[in-house]
């Protein structure tokens, strides 16, 4: 299952990742770790947070992608940021991608850059050729939209700009030749 989030404004913006961080290691903490398939897309600034829900919820099968981006469930979070659960699908092909989440929110709200600034979220492991290629396909399309990627860990609930990763303990590479 996908999502993406809605963050009212980018003041909220440190807040929305703490809090939606902290909900994906909730979630991946109540299953198995192979069985835990929710993938969050990415992030939308934008003010309106619940007419651009209602928008979304609303809309017709007019575009291509449309048909593949249909929101089951929300979570919010005092108006601060909403989390849009998509409906699921068996096939991963089916499931819709970030430029089709973009271009329909893109649609949604309008060509107007004044609002509506859209953060890629991208698995913590994830391939550095296949993040900068999607950057660019979406750059390309809405370079007006596009911010600098985050990167979740679901195990570790971090949700950043740089790429999270487990802290190793620490073992000496030498044991001291003598005790104090």
């Amino acid at each position: 299952m996908s999502c993406f989030a809605i963050v009212r404004s980018r003041d909220n913006l440190s807040r929305a990742q703490k809090e939606i961080g902290a909900l994906f290691k909730i979630i991946y903490n109540m299953y198995q770790p192979e069985r835990f398939c929710k993938k969050l897309l990415g992030i939308y600034i934008y003010s309106q947070i619940d007419s651009l829900t209602q928008a979304c919820l609303s809309r017709t099968n007019d575009q291509p992608y449309e048909s593949r981006i249909r929101i089951m469930q929300t979570t919010s979070l005092s108006g601060i940021w909403t989390l849009c659960w998509l409906e699921s699908s068996d096939r991963e092909s089916a499931a819709p991608t970030r430029q089709e989440i973009l271009d329909c929110l893109v649609d949604v709200c309008g060509k107007s850059i004044r609002d509506g600034q859209f953060l890629p979220v991208f698995p913590f492991n994830a391939e550095s050729k296949l993040v900068q290629a999607e950057m660019q396909r979406m750059t390309e399309s809405h370079p007006d939209r596009i911010r600098a990627p985050l990167f979740l860990n679901r195990e570790l609930g971090l949700l950043s700009r740089s790429r999270p990763v487990k802290k190793q303990s620490r073992i000496p590479s030498t044991i001291p030749s003598t005790i104090p």
